[in-house]
């Protein structure tokens, strides 16, 4: 049985907080900021302070043009594709319910690992994904009173899937890289995707920002993006198969407390009934054999 260090407990609490915190702030940073700029100046910071890091300490290491095709690839579903349903989703929904439906990534995972990595599914396993769906369901349906409420909450579990298909391609193709410097080629790439994007729909040149849009950007791309995937991915070896689902299964719970206390949104019955019933789909899955 593999122990946890408290070095790596401290470290994981405090990587959850971080990204928990920083959904907050993504959302009040659409209030404020384009959502194709906003995610292209996050990720470009983050990428080049990132790629930084790689060199000294890892030595970006380098990969076959095969590889260098599926980075790209995994850079565009879980950098572009992904924060582009995110930030368009959660312009019209709370970042609560948005991170339940993000951090739903795990049971597409699976269903995408059963279809294109001959993982099987028995009975069981069936069963666990139902759990997850059903929870879904609950937040996704019940007191929607808007069209754009449906259109942000079905980008949102687009955004899960896209995250759910960048995982399977890491699965499949990058098991044995180091995978700091993988997410730091990933999000370069994906990154670039991003920058077209925003000078395609949106007017970047023009953005000026305040203080607080500074303060938000920064967080979301240094703290949110570089401390906390470096923190991560220093502790990740040290984790057993629960302890690395963690991430997953908490933070919706801290980003529901914090929406509530920062930007006062309250939680139904049908939210916190699918919150439960997604997290226990996670932790089932991740004990699955």
């Amino acid at each position: 049985m593999q122990i946890v260090s408290y070095k790596s407990v401290i470290y994981t609490l405090l990587v959850i907080l971080i990204w928990s915190f920083g959904w907050i702030l993504t959302k009040v940073g659409l209030d404020h900021m384009p959502p194709f700029t906003f995610a292209a100046l996050r990720f470009v910071i983050a990428a080049v302070l990132m790629l930084l890091i790689a060199s000294i300490k890892y030595k970006c290491n380098h990969f076959s043009r095969k590889e260098w095709c599926i980075v790209i690839l995994v850079g565009l579903t879980q950098t572009t594709l992904m924060f582009t349903f995110i930030n368009i989703g959660m312009q019209n929904v709370s970042a609560g319910k948005a991170s339940i439906l993000i951090y739903s990534m795990p049971i597409w995972s699976a269903v995408l690992a059963y279809l294109f990595l001959q993982e099987p599914l028995k009975a069981k396993d069936i069963l666990i994904l139902c759990f997850g769906i059903i929870g879904v369901y609950f937040v996704f349906v019940p007191g929607i009173s808007i069209e754009s409420d449906i259109f942000g909450l079905f980008l949102l579990l687009l955004s899960a899937i896209s995250w759910a298909v960048s995982n399977i391609l890491v699965k499949k193709y990058f098991a044995k890289h180091n995978k700091f410097v993988l997410t730091t080629w990933q999000m370069l790439f994906g990154s670039v995707g991003l920058v077209a994007l925003s000078f395609w729909f949106e007017n970047p040149l023009g953005l000026s920002l305040n203080y607080i849009e500074w303060g938000i950007l920064l967080y979301t791309s240094i703290f949110a993006s570089v401390v906390a995937f470096t923190l991560w991915f220093s502790i990740l070896p040290s984790l057993n198969v629960m302890s690395s689902t963690m991430p997953s299964l908490l933070i919706p719970f801290f980003v529901i407390m914090f929406d509530s206390i920062f930007l006062e949104q309250s939680v139904t019955v049908s939210v916190a009934m699918g919150l439960i019933l997604i997290a226990l789909s996670c932790i089932l899955t991740a004990l699955r054999k």
